[in-house]
């Protein structure tokens, strides 16, 4: 089963916080510094104790504390505790040949220079990744093809963790005396102790490879706080799961007011009707309002005799009775097209069939009205 995103965040930053307890230091060991240098038979150049015989005369100045140690073909060895280590000493012109080995790995290294000035601060040997416990660099030098025969070393660097030196130390003083330990043993526990922010400023206390009391050494550190990465670690994440919180809100926000609009634009305009429109379409497609009035039947005016007509009024003839010869062939109906409907009828708001009806029905009237009013001639 995985875990979600935010669970594997969570469980990361507090693996961060976790870490923050491991306090890594650098602490730099000048060659003067015989508890963990061994330098049989070498010349120990200070600006107390200079040597003008020797071959090589570096620039003082450019010498880390102003100290190094002059060797021809002989041995030596550095001894430490910590995870790893760096060695420097000064390049010459026409050096020896140095062959570098390690106690508990297999690491060997050579190393030989070829320019013609001195080099400061050269990297003579370097091992990494090292177990957080005890180790012993040797070296060998031997003269050169170029008949070469000695080397210059200045300082060493090593990287410890100040739980495992505070630990060792507890367990150095502890082993010395259990009823009166010595005063540097009680000096390097409190001073490690209170050292618990990580930072060593101008001097450290180190741990005596050979579990002896530890002594005191003047040292340059550069400090890495494991515990100021895993608070930024930690707060970084948290800043990123707020962030992330947020923009779920946000959308969900968003979301619930565009949801919000649309059921609101729905209730304005109306529930749909059975045809699919609602009232406001169905208003807009009746047609505009008109009103009818019921048809009034045209009376036909009076019948008027002509004088040479007899005293007695004719009877009304049927249309079918009278023969088609006395029927006008033309019949003006400009006067009556104004008559056809009343006044009143507005016939736009009529069907196309019902206004004919009408219109059909007044042609006959008047037709009708025309016949009667025609006298026919007298048969004897």
């Amino acid at each position: 089963m995985s875990l979600p995103p935010l669970a594997v965040l969570a469980a990361y930053a507090l693996f961060a916080f976790g870490q923050a307890y491991a306090v890594l230091t650098n602490l730099t060991v000048d060659d003067t510094d015989n508890t963990y240098w061994t330098f049989p038979g070498y010349h120990a150049v200070t600006p107390s104790t200079p040597c003008p015989g020797c071959v090589a005369q570096p620039d003082p100045e450019q010498v880390f504390n102003r100290s190094w140690h002059d060797g021809g073909l002989c041995t030596g060895s550095f001894a430490f505790q910590g995870s790893a280590v760096y060695i420097y000493g000064i390049d010459i012109t026409n050096p020896a040949n140095l062959t570098f080995t390690m106690s508990n790995s297999s690491l060997t290294s050579f190393h030989f220079y070829s320019g013609e000035e001195y080099l400061y601060k050269s990297l003579f040997f370097s091992a990494t990744d090292l177990d957080p416990g005890v180790h012993t660099v040797s070296w060998v030098m031997k003269k050169s093809t170029f008949g070469g025969q000695s080397a210059l070393f200045d300082y060493a660097i090593v990287t410890v963790d100040l739980a495992d030196i505070s630990s060792l130390a507890s367990r150095s003083a502890s082993s010395v005396s259990s009823s009166a330990p010595s005063a540097s043993s009680s000096a390097t526990v409190s001073s490690l102790a209170s050292s618990s922010a990580g930072s060593i400023t101008s001097s450290a206390l180190f741990a005596s490879p050979s579990g002896i009391s530890p002594i005191k050494s003047d040292v340059k550190t550069s400090t890495i706080t494991g515990a100021s990465v895993g608070i930024v670690v930690g707060l970084a994440l948290l800043a990123a799961l707020a962030l992330l919180a947020a923009l779920a809100l946000l959308v969900a926000l968003l979301v619930f007011l565009r949801r919000r609009r649309s059921i609101t634009t729905n209730t304005i305009d109306g529930t749909l009707n059975s045809d699919g429109l609602n009232a406001t379409s169905r208003s807009t497609r009746m047609p505009t309002e008109y009103t009818i009035e019921a048809f009034r039947r045209l009376v036909p005016p009076p019948l008027v005799h002509s004088k040479s007509s007899h005293s007695r009024s004719m009877p009304t003839v049927s249309v079918a009775a009278v023969p088609s010869a006395y029927i006008p062939s033309t019949i003006d109906t400009r006067a009556t097209s104004s008559t056809v409907v009343p006044a009143a009828c507005d016939p736009s708001g009529l069907s196309g069939q019902r206004f004919r009806d009408l219109e059909v029905q007044e042609r006959l009237r008047h037709l009708e009205e025309i016949v009667a009013a025609f006298q026919p001639p007298s048969y004897s």
